[in-house]
């Protein structure tokens, strides 16, 4: 069936296609018009490791680190990216998503390990979420805030000084963007359901048709077969 005969077939069944059509458009254009866009800001945090031994400057300015212990249980990982995988998991429970929320986070942020710009030293990517692009930012910047906070705590509960404590250093910032996969596969859905409905509809409309012309053609009458038969007998 080609796209003419579909568009008589449409046009010869218009008063069943056009409220499918009309139905398509319509949800099309909810979709298009009242859901909310989503707008992504991202930040990208390296993990710097401690010196292993204290600077000859650090030690003329704080003698006191010659009796500070270099012990840090987080840098005794061969794997570094078990620090990123601590950080990720304990931002992203439940219970600190509700807690962040409190503070005007959105709360399908995302917090992931990621490597970039060739860095062999893991990385963390904070992604804010929102409708607009200040919700986003704000969600960044306090999950970030909170990322640099956790780093802290988890450390400071093993017992590492200050000086010997992994950092996280911001090296990439991106502005808002605007996300527009969610609205398009909603667009897409929508469009794919009306015209697979409009298609069922006219496969449907056109098998009547034809099952409805075949009851009304003419048969030939049986008497005038008999009658053909005699006549070549004699």
């Amino acid at each position: 069936m080609d796209l003419l005969t579909i568009a008589r077939t449409v046009m010869r069944h218009k008063l069943l296609t056009v409220p499918v059509v009309l139905l398509t458009m319509a949800g099309m254009a909810y979709f298009l018009l009242f859901t909310k866009p989503t707008y992504n800001a991202v930040t990208d945090y390296l993990l710097v490791w401690p010196p292993s031994v204290p600077a000859p400057a650090d030690l003329a300015a704080h003698p006191s680190l010659k009796a500070v212990s270099p012990d840090n249980i987080y840098t005794r990982f061969s794997d570094q990216s078990v620090v990123v995988d601590v950080l990720a998991s304990k931002l992203t429970t439940s219970g600190e998503r509700l807690a962040l929320s409190q503070q005007g986070v959105n709360q399908k942020y995302s917090v992931t390990p990621v490597i970039k710009f060739g860095s062999p030293t893991p990385m963390v990517e904070v992604i804010g979420t929102g409708p607009t692009p200040t919700i986003a930012m704000k969600s960044r910047d306090v999950v970030g805030t909170s990322l640099l906070q956790t780093l802290e705590d988890i450390q400071q509960q093993q017992g590492v000084n200050g000086y010997y404590m992994i950092q996280a250093l911001e090296v990439d910032q991106s502005p808002p963007t605007l996300q527009v996969s969610g609205r398009l596969r909603s667009l897409i859905a929508v469009g794919a359901l009306g015209a697979i409905g409009l298609f069922v509809e006219i496969t449907i409309a056109d098998a009547v048709d034809k099952r409805r012309a075949e009851t009304r053609a003419p048969r030939a009458p049986r008497s005038l077969g008999r009658r053909h038969r005699m006549v070549s007998a004699e």
